[in-house]
């Protein structure tokens, strides 16, 4: 009976060490995270880029057509800073259309796509004409 109940015990500490093991390479791989609209980057490399520069919106990647950004914060505050950043490149704000934000320069209209990408985090598609 002795033998059982070690036999129990030891398993069940084996047990709490993998799940935790386990929870904590989930938690540092951010695999629960939703997929990134793009390749190129990982979850944790996005994560990593903007931590280190909070408030402010960071380049994660290119692709042929466009430049992927990240804010971290809500769309309100993304999008507020995003209209700062481009009026300086002189990008006038025109208007929200759904997740797209309008931009006029030089009678050329340009679209901004946003996407919440997490509770946290704002993902931006801008076209390479655009880029600040």
């Amino acid at each position: 009976m002795n033998n059982i109940r070690k036999a129990l015990i030891t398993l069940s500490i084996i047990l709490v060490v993998c799940l935790v093991i386990s929870g904590f390479l989930i938690y540092e791989s951010k695999s629960y995270y939703p997929d990134l609209p793009f390749e190129g980057s990982t979850k944790e490399e996005v994560i990593q880029k903007v931590y280190r520069n909070h408030n402010s919106i960071i380049k994660i990647t290119s692709d042929d057509l466009y430049s992927w950004y990240i804010y971290q914060g809500n769309q309100l505050d993304g999008r507020n800073e995003l209209i700062k950043r481009l009026n300086t490149n002189g990008w006038e704000y025109k208007e929200q259309m759904g997740s797209g934000s309008i931009f006029m320069k030089n009678n050329e209209e340009s679209i901004i796509t946003s996407q919440q990408w997490t509770r946290k985090y704002v993902i931006y598609q801008v076209p390479h004409a655009m880029e600040f």
